[in-house]
């Protein structure tokens, strides 16, 4: 269930390739300019670092911020919201909304992947059953909007870059979407979410669709999402719980592995006799 993580960190590569950094950075002009200057200029009379010093720590800074914030939205658009629920699993359990040189705040980014899916049509509580209020937590929606929207307690020099990823936060997302026109999750994940779902409930590998066609994998991902928050509930903590069900996260490896064996044999030549 974790899979759509790895979305993420095969994006740096598409990244460095199609140069996409250089095409936001091209995309904001002076405004990119005018946040590495603030930025320096708070480094500069808060600490004594060197005027130069301070604009490449910033630069850099604020590259890394993008490049991360490029990756979360390449994975966003390609998985939809089983990138959320993997990123939430993974990554709030250890932060929230304190950033590093290499990582801008948790809170931004889930911010960010929320937007981008809504900006897709996707809502990422839509599809979840309402909260039992006897569980005694808010439901999922509701933590959710906690989460993208918690303080972040950081110096002028990072307040001044975070300003600036949440105000290019668009054209990112204008760009993601540009670069993976045709391949997005969508429609077609979205009509093979039900009868997935029910093999998974079943608890039977989903692999090959009524038709012999392969089960699409990133629909597989979207259903054992969906299947665990309404068999855990619609609650934060289903997430690590069914991360920890070890016998479906096997099903669900067996699942994506025979899907692709499934594409591969439907596309084997034709043999004529």
């Amino acid at each position: 269930m974790l899979l759509p993580l790895l979305a993420h960190e095969v994006a740096h590569t598409a990244i460095a390739t199609h140069s996409l950094l250089v095409r936001v950075k091209d995309q904001i002009g002076p405004d990119w300019s005018s946040a590495v200057d603030e930025a320096a200029g708070f480094m500069e009379a808060q600490t004594g670092t060197a005027r130069a010093a301070a604009v490449l720590h910033v630069d850099t800074m604020l590259e890394r911020w993008t490049v991360e914030l490029l990756c979360d939205a390449l994975a966003t658009a390609y998985c939809g919201t089983s990138y959320l629920y993997a990123f939430c699993a993974a990554v709030l359990g250890r932060e929230l909304a304190a950033p590093s040189h290499g990582h801008p705040p948790a809170s931004e980014r889930v911010s960010s992947i929320i937007e981008l899916l809504a900006r897709m049509g996707h809502d990422p509580t839509e599809a979840l059953s309402p909260n039992d209020p006897s569980i005694g937590e808010p439901g999922f929606g509701a933590w959710l909007a906690y989460v993208s929207n918690a303080p972040v307690h950081v110096d002028d020099t990072r307040e001044r870059i975070l300003r600036q990823c949440t105000a290019m936060r668009t054209k990112l997302h204008d760009l993601v979407l540009s670069h993976l026109a045709g391949e997005q999750f969508g429609a077609r994940q979205l009509a093979a979410q039900a009868p997935i779902e029910g093999f998974l409930a079943d608890r039977i590998v989903a692999a090959q669709a009524e038709t012999g066609d392969h089960m699409d994998r990133r629909a597989i991902l979207h259903a054992a999402w969906l299947l665990a928050f309404r068999e855990g509930g619609p609650v934060p903590h289903t997430m690590p719980l069914a991360l920890d069900d070890l016998e479906f996260q096997a099903m669900l490896e067996r699942s994506i592995e025979l899907s692709y064996v499934v594409e591969r044999w439907n596309q084997r030549p034709a043999v004529v006799t």
